[in-house]
Formats: structure tokens, sequence, C-alpha cells
């Protein structure tokens, strides 16, 4: 390698460590004090940087709220590929897949709590800014998380194991919603009112896993 092409991959190397430098600073504060809250001056000077080189890298919060958004999801999928996918890949059929596919929410609730709140936060603050533009609002992780529920609900269905009358899209949007909304309530609610201190929430996880795969078994 030529002197000159070195110097410019030090440059790059240089470049996207300070930007996943903005990006972790930026998590850490939003996890502090939440989004709306979160100024841009106060992310770069947890950076280490000025404020115009966090803009150079990120034109608005909106921007680095969805990079801090990127990246949970790419730790996410990392722990579900390592964790999740091998015993998915050996299970017996596409039903035992889906239910190995949805324990990855005892998972969230039990070491991803950090991951689910900022996402609720991250969808409020989408909301309340009223952000309508796909390429914001859906991370590639979360379209391959959806192609793979459906190929493996298809595949319970050719194999007999899943009823073959329900729609997968429509089963995705089902259990996406349920699932997250209901892990993510006992992340960030759970042991706060004493009427909630009387179960374990695994075990509401687990129960509403079962429910679900009672619901679509053949």
């Amino acid at each position: 390698m030529g002197e000159k092409a070195k110097y410019f991959e030090e440059l790059m190397h240089e470049k996207d460590e300070r930007k996943k430098n903005i990006i972790q600073a930026a998590k850490d504060l939003f996890n502090e004090v939440g989004i709306i809250n979160a100024k841009m001056s106060k992310i770069a000077k947890k950076a280490k940087v000025g404020d115009v080189t966090v803009y150079r890298y990120f034109n608005t919060k909106m921007d680095l709220a969805t990079a801090v958004a990127n990246s949970y999801w790419n730790e996410t999928t990392l722990i579900f590929e390592e964790q999740y996918t091998p015993k998915i890949i050996t299970a017996e059929n596409g039903l035992a897949k889906i239910r190995i596919f949805l324990e990855v929410f005892i998972m969230f609730y039990e070491n991803r709590k950090p991951f689910l709140k900022y996402m609720n936060d991250y969808d409020i603050y989408m909301k309340n800014n009223k952000v309508t533009d796909d390429s914001l609002l859906f991370d590639q992780n979360i379209v391959d998380a959806k192609k793979a529920f459906i190929q493996i609900l298809k595949e319970g269905q050719v194999d007999g194991s899943i009823k073959i009358d329900i729609e997968p899209n429509n089963q995705y949007s089902f259990v996406s919603e349920v699932m997250a909304g209901t892990t993510t309530k006992l992340a960030l609610r759970h042991g706060y009112l004493l009427s909630e201190s009387d179960f374990e929430p695994q075990d509401v996880i687990r129960k509403t896993i079962d429910m679900y795969i009672n619901y679509i078994k053949n």
C-alpha cells in the first residue's frame, strides 16, 4: 500500500471512530435525559468534539436519534444471530422455530432494557415530530426480522405444523405489536405498582408466547 492510500485509510478510520464516539455519547445522554431533553451541544461536549463536528456527521438531532436506534438494533441483531439463529435452524418444524424466535423477547426483558426504553422514547419522539419518512422509520434490521418471521411461518404452513389459513404479513404485524408492547411495558413499569408485584414478568411473556403458539398451531 502506498503512502497516499495509507493516509486516506487512516483518515477514514479516524472519521469512523469519531462518528461512533458521537453515537455512543448520544446514546448515553439520551438514556440519561431522554431524546427530547438532550441538546446537541451537550452531546458534542460528552463526545469531546465541537458542535460543528457533530453537525458534520448528523444534520439534525433526528438523524442522530435514528443512528442511535440503528446502533441498538445492530447490537441486538448480533445477539440474535449468535444465540437464537443456530437453535432456529435445528428446530424440528416451523412451529418450534416460531417459538424460539419469540423467546427473544424474554432476552429483551432480561438483558436489553436500555434498548426497549430507547425504542419507546424514539417512537414517541418520531410521533411528536410527525415523521413519516420510511428511511428514518425503518432500519434494515427490522426489515430482515420481518422477512425471517414470515419465512419461518410459511415453512410451518408447508410442513403442517402451522395453520394454513393465517396470513403471514398480518401475523407479523400482530406479533410485533403485542410482544413488543407487552415486553416494553413490563421493562419500563414492572415493580412501580404494588398491584404488579405479585407476578414474574418473564412468566407473562412466556404465557403470551404460549397463547400465540396455541393459536397458530395446526
